[in-house]
């Protein structure tokens, strides 16, 4: 560079004194911009090739880092899907478990009412064993004509309330329908029978053994007033 400002000066002096020598300087002049703007451009062209080196060295980094970002995502996308199918599964255990207490309430509540039922005929069914009880004693053949009709009448309307109360029972059901004797005191007889056979079963049936009802004698008593 210093020699060719030295040549530049010399060229400039010889110009002030022969026109064509100022031409000369003129296109050294221009030459030296030429070389000047060349230099500039490979220079430039030399940065943009290690540029390009650089990123060419650094492009397999940034693909590892889409990657990762990807596998980041997909990470991400399986969480979600995994926590939306924990929400719906829970939503289902919620509804499974209000679907249970409803069934719990209705089944406690339908143990109240078959409670409630069991307890109105198991009072009916004792209802029944103290008359068959009661019956049972007072049907005595030794007694007065006019108390042998009564207790033969009382006899028959007791036996058409226990087929009436209980016909699905074959027991009841074929105890209530016998045919009693045309004579009152045989009639009894076979009443007293009749009677027993009634209070045992529904004993049995509602589980009334050993509950002995009001004014009601022990079993042995009516079948020894039967024989």
């Amino acid at each position: 560079m210093r020699r060719i400002a030295v040549m530049l000066g010399a060229i400039g002096l010889l110009a002030c004194t022969d026109p064509r020598e100022g031409e000369l300087a003129q296109e050294l002049v221009a030459l030296h911009d030429t070389r000047v703007a060349k230099s500039s451009f490979e220079r430039m062209r030399a940065e943009a090739d290690a540029a390009e080196a650089e990123i060419g060295a650094i492009e397999p980094q940034i693909e590892a880092l889409r990657a990762a970002i990807g596998e980041a995502q997909a990470a991400v996308s399986g969480a979600e899907a995994a926590v939306q199918r924990e929400i719906e599964r829970n939503a289902g255990l919620n509804a499974e478990i209000r679907a249970s207490q409803r069934r719990l309430q209705e089944g406690a509540a339908r143990y109240g009412e078959l409670e409630k039922e069991i307890s109105v005929a198991r009072a009916r069914a004792q209802t029944f064993k103290d008359q068959a009880s009661v019956l049972a004693r007072e049907l005595r053949p030794e007694d007065p004509d006019w108390a042998r009709r009564l207790r033969v009448k009382t006899l028959r309307e007791f036996m058409n309330e226990v087929a009436a109360a209980w016909p699905g029972d074959p027991v009841l059901a074929e105890t209530a329908r016998s045919t009693l004797p045309a004579d009152d005191a045989e009639a009894m007889r076979v009443g007293a029978g009749l009677v027993a056979r009634i209070r045992d079963r529904v004993s049995e049936v509602y589980g009334l053994e050993g509950l002995q009802g009001a004014g009601e004698a022990p079993a042995g008593a009516a079948d020894g007033d039967a024989s």
